[in-house]
């Protein structure tokens, strides 16, 4: 992979993922809606030549499309506050969704580990979703909601 985008850049799993593509020698875009904290990135990784930043509004699958338009995979490391999961974390993913739909990209979901509950076998993607927290619940349904409005789940 020559070029990804990550969606959420500036966020915790956002952050991480942009390093490492960096380590990896990936160009990278980093796309979050406040210029403060994208040239805080950019500053933190001494304005590397192969990083950039593209602002848009995650829920806008507009800005998303034309930020990555040059980019081979999309890294969707956005999220919203835990109090707003039940109200918008569908969107966001629909958002997503549908911007990668439009540009025939591969995508990448960062997520938590709460969808999948309860520990019963080695923990691997294989492992049953069996969310029993109300950050699992609303993460799962949200996935679930996609997959019945599009006639398919996101990718693991």
């Amino acid at each position: 992979m020559k070029k990804a985008i990550v969606l959420g850049a500036t966020g915790g799993s956002g952050q991480v993922i942009v390093s490492e593509l960096l380590s990896r020698g990936t160009e990278v875009i980093a796309f979050g809606r406040s210029r403060s904290k994208l040239e805080q990135l950019m500053k933190e990784h001494d304005h590397s030549q192969q990083l950039s930043y593209r602002m848009g509004d995650i829920f806008d699958y507009k800005t998303i499309v034309e930020a990555a338009e040059d980019a081979e995979v999309i890294f969707q490391c956005a999220n919203v506050p835990y109090q707003e999961m039940a109200s918008k974390l569908l969107s966001l993913g629909e958002s997503v969704m549908k911007a990668t739909d439009i540009l025939g990209k591969k995508v990448v979901i960062v997520d938590g580990i709460y969808i999948y509950g309860h520990q019963i076998a080695k923990g691997d993607e294989n492992h049953p979703k069996q969310p029993h927290t109300k950050k699992g619940k609303s993460g799962w349904n949200s996935r679930s909601s996609y997959s019945a409005k599009n006639g398919k789940m996101p990718e693991h």
